[in-house]
């Protein structure tokens, strides 16, 4: 499901009534055979969902049913497992589903809720999560993270091989990844905490946008906010061609370079080389109305 997708099952879900609080259900005690390697779906519409992965090459489902459900529904094929948690047509007075559920460790993972936060841990296949309002809390490393939540946070820490992050108001923090990273919010928080990066593509319309990492070699970075404040962190020791443009809010550089200033008014331009070698690796930083700060580490 894309983003706009999950929303519009967001909105049938609330015309349907919503979940109540949960309470005691039907206890969950399911294993199926699966392959070390292969695709695993799994679709609760509200409560909780984590994911282990382990050295076995079979899949464990416990939990506990929420009351108005009618079962958890498991369906092997072939190279894929889908696991759902069933609910009636009109799913008025569910109460929510508590899903623990380990899988082989190579595993690639597709994950889908409404309300339902998401744990994901020592997963080392692909992993694609959506929802609306729950929040996504992923470790481990491996392959690519795709995360996408219009309220809920967005968690990751792991050496992916990229990660994916996309919010509407919930906030992204990724930690010590590696490769690529793609994220993007209205006016959520973006928060990378380190991490070595070959490619950047960082947004935010409002919200507050917070980078510390090291390029690669040959590394391309781009971010972008339109009016909240940026703060980039790099090492002291960086070798990079730095362009930075802010139309209207306060620009500060810890590491030189000559501001260009407009004749009238805020705002201000910088375009200079980082360090003592010849440029590794090229970063831009745009800002409309937010402040820029780029800071040594």
């Amino acid at each position: 499901m894309r983003l706009r997708e999950t929303a519009v099952l967001w909105v049938v879900y609330q015309i349907l009534g919503g979940a109540l609080p949960a309470r005691a259900g039907t206890p969950i005690e399911e294993t199926v055979s699966a392959s070390p390697d292969g695709h695993v779906r799994i679709d609760n519409l509200s409560g909780t969902v984590r994911i282990e992965g382990w050295d076995r090459d079979e899949i464990s489902i416990t939990g506990t049913l929420g009351d108005g459900a009618e079962g958890v529904d498991v369906d092997r094929d072939e190279n894929e497992v889908v696991i759902e948690v069933v609910l009636p047509s009109r799913s008025r007075n569910v109460d929510a589903t508590d899903l623990e559920i380990r899988v082989p460790r190579r595993s690639s993972l597709g994950v889908g809720t409404v309300s339902a936060g998401v744990e994901i841990l020592g997963v080392e296949g692909s992993l694609e999560i959506e929802t609306v309002s729950g929040t996504i809390g992923v470790h481990g490393s491996g392959g690519p993270l795709e995360a996408r939540s219009v309220s809920g946070a967005i968690d990751a820490a792991g050496e992916f091989s990229r990660v994916e992050a996309e919010t509407v108001s919930g906030d992204i923090v990724v930690e010590d990844a590696r490769g690529a990273l793609v994220a993007g919010t209205t006016s959520g928080e973006i928060d990378v905490r380190g991490g070595v990066f070959d490619e950047v593509r960082c947004s935010s319309l409002s919200g507050p946008l917070r980078f510390e990492g090291t390029p690669s070699d040959g590394a391309d970075w781009e971010i972008e906010n339109f009016s909240g404040p940026t703060l980039l962190v790099l090492p002291g020791d960086v070798n990079v061609h730095l362009d930075v443009e802010v139309f209207s809010g306060s620009l500060r550089n810890d590491f030189g370079g000559e501001l260009r200033r407009p004749e009238h008014g805020p705002g201000g331009s910088l375009s200079t080389t980082i360090g003592s070698g010849d440029p590794e690796a090229e970063i831009s930083v745009n800002s409309f109305s937010g402040s820029v700060e780029i800071q040594r580490k």
